[in-house]
């Protein structure tokens, strides 16, 4: 999305392309490989603001690149978050930019040469150039995508045994944006619900009586709390019971009508949808864009809550309690069943909330939890969920699933993450069975919150063995939610037709 012109030719070009790029997701720390990545660090630069590599990944230099330009127009807070109201700024950079460019025309400018034959040479050698540019750009990010891509297969290579990693290369589950996205990501609209909608969240306690853990209990006061953490833990709550039939869901992208295209190709309609929310968003406190889509349509919206742009002592010390109070009154205004999953993940150490990078302890991540759980005792519509991933990265005791839990008063659902990489192929039972068998314990509603299998031929026995039998054998097995999205493999549920048959034969 460069705008640089190189002579006449490239004047005459660029209008077009600046008229017909505008940014209509929202961007976040953690996306790689993205395309509009690469557009906004190309932007970016061309606002002499970003001079790092085009690398389509959102990472440091970005994340500071989008935070100098929320600072020099004003946005508040100053997040890195490229989300609503930073998007509209650099549309309407992109608008003006167009609407400059676009009368210089090779006509005009053909008119006020003297001589005719003069500008042929410098005009064909502008194209050229131009082409020439565009084609050598193109090669670079491939070779770059490549080299990314050969990186992630040998970090991706789980043992087919639960054996100590024998390095402390993560193998990180697919880094959902959220997308989106995450995150907070772009709204996504959902068809018209059949006769009799799925049901609208996936706790099935009688309505008479509100799912537990009632507010009650929790310690913190409902304004902002001074100290970094409660001293102790309330009591337990009455355990939830998973629901009845088994909700299924999937994280389905950024764009506006990602929902729908994956409800119309399996033909049935989701009871939950994922999105990714970013930490301390300067476009909003609360995801409310999707009221109409997710809430009215009965379903429960899952937000993977990530916290970029701070740290866990930033959080203990309260310095985010004002835009956590922000953000769980939104959700209550917004009033749909919310599963909310802060610090995903968090014995992975791909995150900077993990109790294994730089000064941060397990400890550290929990009196966080907690301190995010009780932003939110006034909110009924929100439970809280405690998602792991399927094996600690690094494999060591003080890195071990069961020292994250913050107690059972601060959680409603325990959930995994978990995906067969392909290198080497993995059963769904070598993927989850270890960390199921850990998340019975704590007599929880459990949920498999992000999943995926590589593609190749075995992939359709793959859903078909673990979706249609083997995940219904779980104890206390709630639902599960599919990452749909063609990323560091092709996830998709569709990446072959055997595949997708797989996956709606299976569908609960």
């Amino acid at each position: 999305m460069s705008l640089c012109v190189i002579g006449v030719a490239a004047a005459a070009v660029l209008p077009a392309k600046a008229d017909s790029v505008s940014f209509d997701r929202n961007l976040y720390y953690g996306m790689r490989n993205d395309t509009d990545v690469t557009a906004l660090q190309e932007f970016l630069t061309d606002q002499g603001i970003y001079s790092g590599p085009i690398t389509g990944n959102f990472l440091s230099l970005t994340l500071q690149a989008v935070k100098k330009f929320q600072a020099q127009y004003g946005i508040t807070p100053v997040s890195g978050y490229f989300g609503p109201l930073t998007r509209a700024k650099a549309n309407e950079i992109l608008a003006s930019q167009a609407q400059v460019l676009a009368p210089q025309v090779p006509e005009q400018v053909t008119t006020t040469v003297p001589a005719p034959a003069a500008p042929t040479a410098p005009t064909i050698t502008a194209e050229l150039g131009t082409l020439l540019q565009a084609r050598i750009g193109s090669i670079s990010k491939q070779v770059y995508s490549l080299q990314i891509l050969f990186s992630k297969w040998k970090k991706n290579r789980p043992a087919p045994t639960p054996v100590p990693a024998p390095t402390p290369t993560p193998t990180p589950a697919p880094t959902p944006a959220p997308t989106s996205t995450p995150p907070a990501p772009t709204p996504t609209p959902t068809p018209a619900p059949t006769s009799t909608p799925p049901a609208p969240a996936p706790t099935p306690a009688p309505t008479s009586t509100p799912p537990a853990p009632t507010p009650a209990p929790t310690p913190a006061p409902t304004s902002t709390p001074p100290a970094p953490a409660p001293t102790s833990t309330p009591p337990a709550p009455t355990p939830t019971p998973p629901p009845t039939t088994l909700q299924w869901g999937a994280y389905v992208g950024d764009r506006l009508t990602d929902a729908a295209t994956l409800e119309s190709l399996v033909g049935k309609p989701m009871n939950m949808q994922a999105i990714f929310v970013g930490w301390g968003s300067s476009d909003g406190p609360f995801p409310s864009e999707y009221g109409s889509t997710v809430r009215d349509k009965g379903k429960t919206l899952v937000i993977f809550w990530e916290q970029y742009g701070t740290t866990l002592d930033a959080i203990n010390a309260g310095q985010f309690d004002a835009y956590m109070q922000q953000f769980a009154a939104a959700a209550k205004t917004y009033g749909g069943p919310v599963i909310l999953a802060p610090f995903h993940e968090m014995n992975g150490n791909w995150d900077p909330w993990d109790g294994t990078v730089g000064n941060n302890t397990p400890a550290k991540v929990i009196a966080a939890w907690r301190r995010v759980h009780d932003a939110f005792v006034n909110v009924p519509n929100v439970k809280f969920a405690w998602d792991v991933n399927n094996e600690s990265v690094p494999d060591t005791t003080a890195n071990a699933i069961g020292v994250y839990y913050p107690g059972d008063a601060y959680v409603d659902y325990v959930g995994v993450d978990g995906f067969n990489f392909g290198s080497p192929w993995q059963t769904f039972g070598q993927v989850f069975d270890s960390a199921m068998n850990q998340l019975k314990t704590y007599n929880k509603p459990i949920y498999i919150f992000s999943m995926a299998c590589a593609p190749g031929l075995q992939k359709a026995a793959w859903i078909t063995e673990g979706l249609g039998t083997r995940v219904k054998n779980y104890p206390n097995i709630a639902g599960w939610v599919w990452f749909n999205q063609n990323k560091e493999k092709d996830w998709r549920v569709n990446s072959d037709s055997a595949s997708l048959e797989a996956f709606k034969a299976v569908l609960p």
